[in-house]
């Protein structure tokens, strides 16, 4: 596994928090998803690069949410939440760069998988 990005990459396409001092975790799951989703899309290197690079600095929003907007009068509103996938920015952009559509695809189940779940309750207890 061999990774595409670097945290100079990073760092020009986005301001990283001081207390981040490790990237590799980040870098780690873009290089999984490329390698598993992209490689058979016949993408160049240099391709595959640019859309590993923005689904690291993706997955930095997910541990550092980025603030869309604050006031004094409303809490700040972040740029994504959970359950947003890939709604960053960030995640935007890699699935712009991804052309075949295998993120696209990745996205779209994920999201369908996360709704399908159901949630009940059931009493056991005896009527009176």
């Amino acid at each position: 596994m061999a990774l595409r990005t670097t945290p100079e990459q990073l760092a020009a396409i986005m301001e990283i928090d001081a207390t981040i001092t490790d990237l590799t975790p980040f870098q780690n799951m873009a290089n999984a998803l490329v390698d598993e989703l992209c490689l058979a899309s016949g993408y160049t290197d240099e391709r595959l690069a640019v859309i590993e690079l923005w689904l690291a600095a993706h997955f930095i929003t997910i541990r550092d949410p980025r603030v869309s907007s604050e006031n004094i009068a409303f809490p700040m509103n972040y740029i994504i939440s959970r359950g947003d996938y890939l709604a960053s920015a960030y995640g935007q952009n890699a699935l712009l760069m991804d052309t075949a559509g295998s993120l696209t695809a990745f996205n779209r189940r994920t999201q369908e998988g996360h709704k399908k779940q159901v949630t009940g309750m059931s009493w056991l207890g005896a009527d009176e």
